[in-house]
């Protein structure tokens, strides 16, 4: 599997021991970031024209700075809200219209909610006692300057950083 996601590195002072425990993605490598799409194309069609073709179009997308100020839910899912979220969903709806057969989550969702999660398939009260913590060291700021293009690793549960792709000018 491979996935398109916004790194926030920002953010890891702040979540980093939260999702090392409780979000498989932190724990396999993968820095906190908001996930633009995933999954992506199968690792067997990651190939130079398409690494190309994913440059340019993110060269086309401006860079930006968000902020996170406060928690949000799913079950089971802690999660910080970026805003401005319109930016990320723009992203990835110019993503689906370029690659239609790539829908985010596998076409699962009725609607993407941006996020940044922190806690994933735990207790509902977990969630509970973890989001005022949370609450209490933000607002978090963070640069949106590139995408990342992360691979599922082969040999054992885990992400691998396969391409970073710098986004275009800032908004003015």
């Amino acid at each position: 599997m491979t996935a398109l996601v916004v790194p926030v590195p920002e953010a890891e002072p702040v979540v980093g021991a939260y999702r090392e425990r409780h979000d498989p993605s932190g724990a396999w490598g993968m820095l906190p970031h908001v996930t633009l799409l995933v999954p992506f194309v199968s690792p067997a069609r990651v190939d130079d024209p398409l690494l190309a073709e994913l440059a340019a179009l993110f060269a086309d997308m401006p860079r930006f700075a968000c902020r996170f100020e406060e928690t949000g839910s799913f079950p089971g899912v802690l999660y910080l809200a970026p805003e401005p979220a319109e930016q990320f969903q723009s992203m990835t709806e110019r993503l689906v219209e370029r690659y239609p057969g790539c829908p985010p989550y596998g076409g699962e969702l009725d609607a993407v909610v941006p996020h940044l999660t922190v806690l994933h398939d735990c207790a509902d009260c977990l969630c509970e006692r973890v989001a005022p913590c949370l609450e209490d060291k933000l607002p978090l700021v963070a640069q949106v300057n590139e995408v990342v293009l992360y691979q599922g690793a082969n040999e054992e549960p885990g992400w691998v950083r396969r391409a970073r792709f710098p986004l275009g000018s800032p908004t003015a």
